[in-house]
């Protein structure tokens, strides 16, 4: 059980944190005494989530919110520029901004849009890295990045996505390399199916339901995964229990990919 008084002070950003996994995981650190980061595209959504942090928060914290596209890199750049002025350091990254896809390879837009999953899955967490690096040096920081089950456990429907996720681990496991030495620790969480509304963000809207229902009655633990499993398992990854743990996927599946 990570020390919850290590994240009290720690500022720490979550991109794409107004909805699903991301505003759960703003909210846990909120509730822990940091110092967060929101960002969306939405604005209305900013609101709300800064909103709900800032009641949690211990010291009623008032949360940075950062509107923003992450697959431009402007935007990027104004993120992490943002944090720096505001709080004068950063501690913890979790590029948590993505979308899924559906995909075939006999679909003539195939390479559209596994160029649009790169985009946002593969790119902006690669420039938003290049960018945080000199700042989380200076604190030994950590970066988490939310890839899937899908990264390792083909699936014939959203193969774009899972090309997508499985750079993401590949990524993860290389830059861990190169940013050890600087004293930055870089991992993934790599959730099955959760139930949030990132399933309608695939175009596939309420044809999903049945999927999910399925999944619970195969899993052998009769269940998806919640926002809280998955957040769980980034504040571990995030806290000095696990300051041994670099380069590996965090699988948060029930033993699904098994199945």
């Amino acid at each position: 059980m990570p020390d919850l008084k290590y994240f009290k002070d720690k500022v720490v950003i979550v991109t794409g944190s107004t909805s699903g996994i991301g505003l759960a995981t703003v909210k846990y650190f909120s509730r822990n005494g940091s110092k967060v980061v929101i960002n969306g595209r939405n604005q209305n959504a900013l609101i709300r989530a800064t909103q709900e942090c800032h009641c949690i928060s211990p010291s009623k914290l008032t949360p940075l919110a950062i509107r923003g596209d992450v697959t431009k890199k402007e935007d990027c750049k104004r993120i992490i520029s943002s944090t720096i002025n505001h709080f004068g350091r950063l501690d913890i990254l979790i590029n948590n901004a993505g979308a899924g896809a559906f995909g075939s390879i006999t679909d003539p837009k195939i390479s559209d849009t596994i160029g649009q999953m790169f985009d946002l899955n593969v790119k902006s967490l690669v420039t938003l890295t290049q960018l945080a690096v000199e700042h989380l040096e200076r604190s030994n920081g950590v970066i988490i990045n939310v890839s899937s089950t899908l990264s390792i456990k083909p699936n014939i429907s959203f193969m774009p996505y899972c090309v997508a996720k499985s750079a993401v681990d590949m990524f993860t496991k290389c830059i861990a390399l190169e940013l050890g030495p600087k004293g930055i620790r870089v991992n993934t969480v790599n959730p099955t199916a959760v139930r949030t509304n990132f399933q309608s963000a695939t175009g596939a809207g309420d044809s999903l339901n049945g999927v999910l229902k399925h999944l619970e009655q195969v899993n052998p633990l009769k269940r998806i995964s919640t926002t809280e499993d998955v957040v769980n398992a980034i504040a571990f990854l995030t806290s000095s229990e696990a300051s041994f743990i670099t380069g590996h996927s965090l699988v948060i599946d029930g033993a699904s990919i098994f199945v």
